[in-house]
């Protein structure tokens, strides 16, 4: 009796009407009968085969339960490594798993099915296997058209993330899952952007990997859902409800399939802080970024990069461009710039266009990427006074019907542009040009002109019927202000063109006294047509040959040093300190020397500095003893030769004082006030005249015991005094 019971307490006891039946039967306590057993054996047949229904179906909802916990953990896990690494991990594609990734992978192909890599993913094993024990297939897409070869996997060979928050806005070519649609008859599609599909086999597990490295054998061919699923190319996957039915569409079906888009993988990362919300915002904070850069690059070498224009990017700008040229016109080197091919790449995944201008006609050829043979910027602080002829952004007027006018600038040095969602004209990722804007987009036909030298800016628009067409390129501009500022804040530059000017004429009259110093004499001027900072060897310098400019090369300083604040040479003018029929001058070394210390007390025919008396109606002569003249033409540069060695238009007779200034046999130089009034005495003025006495370039000779201080050396006091000067540097006995 005690088997039969436990046999009913232990097999039944989850049905009570069992086991009220059993306490209520009527008991022969001296055998059974045949018919009770019968009874009891069929009672128990019954309830057996329902226990084990039970079990079964919670065994079922249990693996279904665990498998899709286990997705969860594998879709967290995958955002985690996105986060980290900036791309998704390969699937384990080995024979027999071992949960490591491969190092690269090809997504769109069979390359991208496979198992999910645990070992990479930092989970285990267990958590990879869904709940009836067989490995998650795991599948990765690529982003864009399969000709392009991009895909959420890759990390190219420079530092590069594999997608960009554009994922978001711009429909990409991925994965589709097609789901049943309301009447269960027919597959619609649920989304074209899924990225990764993590998928279990289900409780056949048909085409399954298992643990020990073997594949269950696929799906037969009615189950033509999961045969979909079990295709290592296919780009399609089936989603729908669980079924054993043979006559059920689309066959038997208990895969279990869950998928991430794009927002799946993003969000979090924009939760976090760690990727931008928007294609947008990721744009601009590159754009940003790519300005931060660029005034590196300018304080550290005195120029701006040229754009990149290899047909595939390398990153590499070209030693020389022309900046207003197409040569101008490409993408930004990010190698030679020192920052990521991410940073360069806007929030579309496409590379922004970079643009650079001359600061000065087409015809001087001189732009802000140039650096001289000789050392010297390719900028000047002038240009934050000076317009030059550079970029103009032309923006929607306030009714959003036409340009504004005056436009926004035309002194834009530098464009980083981004050709937005659309693309259009860019080069994206994988270094091909995607299609041209089509001609109904005006404004972005216009910035996708390479020579252009005029931008648009406007709001975005889709509307056809826009002004100037669909609008979505993001414009960014560097004027000379947004370049220039940083370094004057920094002390790189000086603060204003004036004042580089006048810093750099002090740095001039040291370095004259210094050749006096050694030399006996001053320099001539550099009178070659192109000047090459080498003085001639001799010169008449109270006519023209007294002219020119500034010899840097022989006086040991750097050419940058003599061009004043708009980037034009410095003239040079040195002066006879006896009357001309001597031909005695300061830049001629004879016995005696070309000055002698009677200088200081004697007054010479030399070069009178006119300026305007105190009423600004007349000019009065404020020394006529002037050795040296440094000059700058100011922010006009009228008359002076500029950078590229050409000489710019001669002042206008209106503007007599510079006029008389930019006479090379003057011997009178004008010194007044700025001014632009065209009513002002002597006409406009902005020339900035420096200049050097015989006190200015001996005195610091006598204080520091090079010259000493007396007129002559008297070999014999007592029969006076000889007319021999004192050489440079020679002691005396006595000093009358």
């Amino acid at each position: 009796m005690r088997p039969l019971a436990l046999l009913g307490t232990e097999i039944h006891e989850p049905n009570s009407h069992w086991i009220i039946f059993m306490k209520s039967f009527h008991w022969n306590h001296k055998g059974f009968t045949l018919a009770e057993m019968a009874i009891v054996v069929l009672l128990g047949g019954i309830m057996l085969t329902m226990g084990i229904k039970v079990l079964t179906v919670t065994m079922q909802n249990t693996a279904i339960t665990e498998t899709k916990a286990r997705q969860e953990r594998i879709r967290t896990a995958l955002i985690g490594f996105l986060r980290t690494n900036e791309r998704l991990p390969c699937p384990d594609i080995a024979a027999t798993p071992t949960g490591t990734a491969p190092g690269a992978c090809n997504a769109n192909p069979a390359q991208g099915y496979g198992v999910v890599p645990w070992t990479t993913l930092g989970i285990s094993q267990n958590d990879a296997l869904d709940g009836w024990g067989n490995f998650f297939t795991y599948r990765v897409a690529n982003r864009r058209p399969a000709a392009v070869v991009k895909d959420w996997t890759t990390t190219p060979a420079s530092t590069t993330t594999s997608y960009t928050i554009g994922e978001l806005s711009h429909p990409s070519t991925a994965l589709t899952i097609n789901e049943l649609n309301a009447a269960g008859a027919a597959l619609t599609s649920t989304t074209t952007q899924a990225v990764v599909i993590i998928f279990s086999h289900g409780k056949n597990g048909f085409g399954a990997k298992t643990t020990k490295g073997t594949n269950i054998a696929p799906p037969p061919a009615a189950n033509a859902g999961e045969t979909t699923n079990n295709t290592a190319t296919t780009a399609t996957f089936v989603k729908r409800p669980y079924t054993d039915s043979s006559t059920a569409f689309n066959g038997p079906f208990d895969d279990i399939v869950d998928f991430m888009t794009p927002q799946d993988l993003l969000q979090p990362l924009i939760n976090d802080g760690t990727q931008p919300d928007t294609a947008e915002s990721e744009t601009r904070i590159k754009q940003e970024r790519i300005k931060t850069v660029l005034l590196g690059f300018l304080r550290t070498n005195g120029r701006l990069p040229c754009p990149d224009i290899t047909a595939i990017p390398t990153g590499t700008a070209p030693v020389t461009c022309t900046a207003t040229a197409a040569a101008g016109y490409g993408v930004i080197p990010w190698v030679t710039l020192g920052i990521s091919r991410n940073d360069v790449l806007d929030g579309w995944g496409n590379y922004f266009t970079y643009k650079v201008a001359n600061r000065r006609p087409a015809a001087v050829i001189k732009d802000w990427t140039t650096t001289p043979a000789s050392t010297t910027t390719s900028y000047t602080i002038g240009e934050l006074s000076h317009p030059s002829t550079a970029f103009t952004i032309n923006e929607l007027n306030t009714a959003g019907t036409a340009f504004k006018v005056p436009p926004l600038t035309t002194q834009a040095v530098v464009i980083i542009l981004s050709q937005g969602k659309n693309g259009f004209g860019s080069i994206n990722a994988s270094g091909t040009t995607n299609a041209a804007p089509p001609a109904t987009n005006a404004g972005e036909v216009t910035n996708n002109t390479a020579a252009t030298t005029t931008f648009v800016r406007r709001p975005y628009t889709e509307l056809a019927t826009a002004f100037y067409g669909p609008f979505d390129d993001i414009v960014e501009f560097m004027i000379p202000q947004d370049l220039l500022q940083p370094l004057i804040n920094d002390g790189t530059q000086p603060g204003t063109a004036e004042s580089e000017t006048r810093t750099r004429q002090e740095r001039i009259k040291t370095a004259l006294v210094g050749f006096l110093r050694t030399n006996g004499r001053l320099p001539c001027p550099d009178r070659a047509a192109v000047p090459t900072g080498t003085a001639p060897a001799a010169c008449n310098a109270n006519a023209a040959q007294g002219y020119g400019v500034v010899p840097w090369t022989t006086l040991g300083i750097s050419r940058n040093d003599v061009l004043d604040g708009w980037g034009n040479f410095f003239t040079y003018k040195v002066a006879n300190r006896q009357p001309g029929a001597i031909m005695k001058d300061w830049t001629t070394r004879t016995t005696p020397r070309s000055f002698t210390i009677n200088e200081l007390t004697t007054s010479t025919a030399a070069l009178t500095i006119n300026e305007l008396n105190a009423a600004g109606t007349a000019l009065v002569p404020t020394t006529t003893q002037a050795v040296a003249i440094i000059l700058s033409q100011g922010k006009n540069g009228f008359g002076s030769i500029n950078a590229s060695g050409t000489t710019n238009a001669n002042p206008p007779a209106a503007n007599a004082g510079e006029v008389t200034n930019n006479t090379a046999a003057t011997t009178t130089f004008v010194r007044r006030p700025y001014t632009e009034l065209a009513t002002a005495f002597n006409g406009p003025f902005d020339d900035i005249v420096e200049f050097m006495t015989p006190k200015d370039v001996l005195q610091p000779l006598i204080n520091e015991g090079s010259l000493y201080d007396c007129k002559h050396y008297c070999a014999t006091p007592a029969a006076g005094c000889s007319a021999t000067n004192i050489p440079v540097g020679t002691a005396t006995a006595t000093c009358p």
